[in-house]
């Protein structure tokens, strides 16, 4: 089969910044998954509290879970290689559970920073954040509000270790999960695209809010961060004058 479109054709869409074409175009190609790869996600970040509805909603209790939890992270989703691999690098796991079963999760990275290999890019997790991964419910229980509940009683449990932001990644493709974190107050932060052909990268990274940082592409990797946090960091270790 024949690469689909010529060069220049690849290169107009590329200078038209035409991404999903251009995306569409490179994935009829004949590349194996390993050579290409074409993403879009938004990088978002959520802090302060997530309101509840008044209205009658189910009771989750929400708590840290651990290696023993393995069972219980078996019944929400089979991994056939199980997640020791997520305790063995220091990730936090919460636990969701509906009359004491077991129906969601979520993982936490503490930091310092959060490296995506496939995407191409690493993101700076301030002091006082996480970058929260793998969010899971059991499809009995969703549609229910309970991704709401999970979020709320995760920042619950982050207080208790003085984290207070949670900075996560979600695909253009996952709508339910784009409309979820907007719908609990996320904000969305970076808009980021990566293209990755034959061992090339290029990428796009586009502030989507106030201060988060300066628009970035290019050959290469990205290096994201959240500007806001860095310059309250800074800020706090100034030294006390008096």
């Amino acid at each position: 089969m024949p690469f689909p479109g010529s060069v220049g054709s690849l290169l107009r869409l590329l200078r038209e910044r035409r991404w999903n074409a251009l995306g569409a175009t490179l994935s009829r190609g004949t590349f194996p998954a390993a050579l290409f790869r074409w993403n879009v996600m938004f990088i978002f970040r959520l802090a302060g509290r997530v309101v509840l509805p008044e209205r009658d909603r189910p009771q989750l209790r929400v708590r840290w879970g651990d290696s023993r939890d393995e069972g219980a992270l078996q019944r929400i989703r089979p991994r056939a290689g199980g997640y020791e691999g997520n305790f063995a690098r220091g990730h936090r796991l919460v636990i969701g559970e509906v009359e004491g079963l077991p129906v969601a999760c979520v993982w936490l990275e503490l930091g310092p920073v959060h490296v995506s290999r496939p995407n191409a890019y690493s993101f700076a997790i301030p002091r006082d954040g996480v970058w929260l991964y793998g969010t899971e419910i059991v499809p009995a229980f969703r549609g229910r509000g309970l991704f709401r509940l999970l979020y709320h009683g995760t920042l619950g449990l982050l207080a208790e270790i003085d984290r207070t932001r949670i900075y996560s990644a979600v695909e253009r493709e996952n709508v339910v999960a784009l409309r979820a974190n907007d719908a609990i107050g996320a904000c969305r932060l970076w808009e980021y695209r990566v293209l990755r052909l034959a061992g090339l990268t290029w990428h796009d990274a586009r502030p989507l809010a106030p201060g988060v940082g300066r628009r970035h592409m290019g050959v290469g990797k990205w290096s994201g961060a959240d500007a806001t946090a860095c310059a309250a960091e800074a800020v706090d270790q100034l030294p006390v004058t008096r």
